[in-house]
């Protein structure tokens, strides 16, 4: 079988701002034609990641290769406009004086626009015959459309969007995931995204890359990543995910919500810490039962409780709309039949 080529390869990635380190060793590969999504919290080095391979930053250590091509390493640094990126940014970054057409054939770099080449590029993404309306004439889902465009415009090696549809509603913003992903894909493009927004993150990407601290904690699939986190941080940021207490025993993992059959090195009465998502967990009235219902939230399709449990911890069940139980409830808590949630040791995966 042909092994699919590389279209990215950073190496150790490395960038310190005044003194302190924000990416540390950052290594990671994206095959071409592939989307990796870069996701974390607020300040964990996600974006200077992306500035990095983009050349809006000098490395202070590490490689970054673009179709196979050494773009920066130690004092080799290749200017944003020689490595074959394009850019979309959190805010369009369109010239508000130029046209659509005009914004499109920008990077082009020629006297005379290749006006075949923006029709094709406007009708790709949606918006045949714009090319002469003005940047405020359009909505912010056309702008974002028109910066895709231009990004595209001079065929790169990697794409790379910095949060592209954060000023996006909620709508909108639901609709262009979708809608982008697919204009991606159809036409083979390998791009880079960086979001915050974990549920964007696991729609859009082939692979997901998980950032804290300025390290990548854990990079794989959307399911890998979801269903089986290396660590504690990871299982907590993707996914609506509470952790209860449980001890090892011969035969598996006890807890509050009963039984796990979990093979484990741990030694017999070693504490670990199970992460427990709502589809996890289910339950029914008990006046004799473990836990008490403390709310009781509608999301259209189901039901999401949450279920107070002995020693103030609470976990969340989600239920189908049929199934209405009333805040005060008791109840009897426990895993679903086919639960098999991650357990952690220390922090990380057993």
């Amino acid at each position: 079988m042909t092994q699919q080529p590389v279209a990215l390869r950073c190496r150790a990635l490395v960038k310190h701002f005044a003194q302190q380190p924000v990416v540390r060793g950052v290594s990671l590969v994206v095959p071409a034609g592939d989307i990796l999504v870069l996701v974390g919290p607020s300040g964990c080095g996600k974006t200077t990641t992306l500035r990095l391979i983009a050349g809006f930053e000098r490395l202070d250590g590490g490689t970054i290769e673009i179709d196979g091509r050494i773009v920066a390493e130690d004092d080799h640094h290749l200017p944003p406009e020689r490595r074959r990126v394009g850019m979309v940014f959190q805010d369009y970054a369109l010239f508000p004086h130029l046209t659509v057409g005009q914004n499109v054939g920008f990077a082009l770099g020629k006297n005379q626009p290749d006006r075949d080449r923006i029709s094709q590029l406007l009708t790709f993404v949606g918006l045949p015959g714009q090319d002469q309306k003005m940047p405020y004439e359009l909505s912010g889902g056309e702008q974002q459309r028109v910066s895709l465009a231009r990004a595209l415009s001079t065929r790169p090696a990697v794409l790379l969007l910095d949060e592209p549809f954060s000023n996006l509603d909620a709508a909108l913003r639901a609709g262009m995931r979708s809608e982008v992903r697919a204009l991606l894909k159809s036409s083979g493009t390998t791009a880079v995204f960086v979001t915050h927004d974990q549920e964007e993150a696991l729609l859009l990407g082939d692979h997901v890359g998980v950032i804290r601290d300025g390290q990548l904690e854990q990079i794989g699939t959307p399911e890998d990543i979801f269903h089986r986190p290396q660590t504690r941080f990871v299982a907590e940021f993707l996914g609506q995910t509470r952790f209860i207490a449980g001890y090892v025993v011969g035969d598996g993992i006890s807890s509050a919500l009963g039984h796990l059959s979990s093979r484990t090195t741990l030694p017999v009465g070693s504490v670990v810490e199970i992460a427990v998502r709502p589809d996890d967990v289910t339950f029914v009235a008990d006046e004799e039962g473990n836990g008490r219902v403390l709310s009781r939230r509608f999301t259209g399709i189901s039901y999401l409780y949450q279920i107070g449990l002995p020693n103030e911890i609470t976990v969340q069940s989600l239920q189908p709309h049929e199934m209405r139980m009333e805040e005060g409830m008791t109840v009897r808590v426990y895993f679903t039949a086919d639960a098999s949630p991650p357990v952690f040791y220390h922090g990380h995966s057993v």
